[in-house]
């Protein structure tokens, strides 16, 4: 919390980003079970060409991460902070942000809804991003500086050497005492102007411009966000009723949409891994939203799909190359189902990864496998 004390504990550096592209070696291999039609063979083939691809996708990223091209950590830190702009405390939204940084919590001090959350929202986005051990797991700011200190990644304002950067962590000392009272992450740098994402400015999720030499600024905390340690793949056998791509378990699919749902409609839900009622709810919402940021449709964000919905969405459809909100929840549609789409955004951004579970969710529900999210795949998505 800002200026408060807590206890301080050793962040465990444990970034698995490769966890979205493992391979399943499955039972269902055995009969050609789970894949809706044909023989053990074609099941066995259809399996196999799933493993190669994901074999040769993890590859790939080993190499451009070895060539330090490809910034593993600051896009879905990013995205995390997009989703949660315009939170709000007056909307009760910043419980969701403060539950999220208390359910990492390993120490004695948990949060409550009342404590300042600015470095609870660097902290709880790097936990929902997967980027844990890349920012301090902390909610007071002089913690998070000696974080940063201790790992020689911590940079004075007066450093005539370096110029912030975007995905730096900013922090703030308003009394000009040496103690830091606020803090968020550069999401611009314009010159001398940077612009910075806060949690808890002006009680809400939103941007600071400031002069990145404003004698307001300590100095900056530089995560390691190129520098992600990717996991390679190895076998796993996974139980039936998971996605056989990369053998992630349903049930972990699921859980994370309905995290992303929390995150992108502002609604609280069960994060179990059941789709029950609730979720299926939280599914339609996530299409009212997308169809009111997209379409300024002016649904009601009810979860339920009545007649206004319905109109509303018509025969709209979502594919690749597209990006928009709808395809945000699409993204959310394909998790609640046990897909993985290979992130979500904000707004969305239909690629090659939203493509192929697309087309798999198709083809296991016996729809026509065009890659074309329309009206029959988000109704089937939701039912």
């Amino acid at each position: 919390m800002c200026g408060q004390e807590e206890a301080s504990f050793p962040c465990r550096i444990t970034y698995r980003y490769a966890a979205a592209h493992r391979w399943t070696i499955s039972r269902e291999s055995e009969t050609g079970f789970g894949y809706g039609r044909g023989t053990a063979a074609s099941g066995r083939l259809k399996l196999r060409s799933r493993i190669q691809r994901a074999w040769k996708q993890a590859l790939f990223l080993c190499d451009i991460a070895q060539e330090g091209e490809y910034d593993m950590g600051w896009k879905e830190y990013r995205n995390v902070l997009d989703s949660w702009y315009g939170y709000s405390e007056a909307k009760g939204q910043d419980d969701l942000i403060i539950d999220i940084y208390n359910s990492q919590r390993v120490e004695s001090y948990k949060m409550s809804h009342q404590d300042p959350w600015c470095h609870a929202t660097i902290s709880a986005a790097g936990y929902q991003s997967g980027n844990q051990g890349k920012v301090p797991n902390t909610a007071y700011c002089p913690y998070g500086i000696n974080w940063f200190k201790a790992r020689g990644l911590w940079t004075g304002r007066y450093a005539s050497s370096y110029d912030p950067s975007v995905g730096d962590i900013v922090y703030y000392d308003w009394g000009g005492d040496g103690v830091s009272d606020h803090v968020g992450a550069i999401i611009k740098v314009s010159g001398n102007t940077i612009t910075v994402r806060e949690g808890n400015r002006n009680d809400m999720v939103c941007d600071r411009t400031i002069s990145k030499w404003s004698n307001l600024i300590m100095g900056y905390g530089r995560p390691s966000w190129g520098s992600a340690t990717i996991i390679m793949p190895s076998p796993v056998v996974v139980e039936s009723g998971s996605n056989g791509a990369y053998g992630i378990h349903r049930k972990d699919l699921i859980r994370q949409g309905q995290q992303h749902a929390i995150n992108f409609t502002g609604v609280k839900i069960g994060v179990d891994g059941i789709r029950g009622p609730e979720t299926r709810k939280a599914a339609i919402r996530c299409v009212q939203h997308g169809m009111n940021m997209d379409y300024d449709a002016r649904l009601e964000e009810d979860g339920i799909w009545g007649a206004k919905t319905d109109a509303a969405f018509a025969q709209h459809y979502v594919c690749e190359g597209e990006t928009q909100y709808m395809v945000t929840a699409w993204e959310i549609l394909l998790l609640l189902n046990g897909y993985d789409p290979n992130g979500v955004e904000h707004p969305g951004e239909f690629g090659s990864g939203c493509a192929a579970a697309t087309r798999m969710f198709q083809g296991d529900k016996s729809l026509v496998q065009d890659e074309v999210a329309g009206r029959k795949s988000f109704l089937t998505a939701i039912n």
